[in-house]
């Protein structure tokens, strides 16, 4: 049986094309942050 961590649901590593449009916990540190009018890009790292 596989334990689920409280804080992700997976990792970044993990993350495909399949996931957009669902709602996906991650964890990690917000490296930077890119606002391009409108829409903000977040650069998520994690140690994976």
């Amino acid at each position: 049986m596989e334990m689920k961590n409280i804080y992700r649901d997976k990792t970044i590593d993990k993350m495909s094309e399949a996931d957009v449009g669902s709602n996906v916990r991650l964890a990690g540190w917000v490296e930077n942050i890119r606002d391009h009018g409108g829409v903000s890009f977040v650069d998520l790292i994690d140690m994976y």
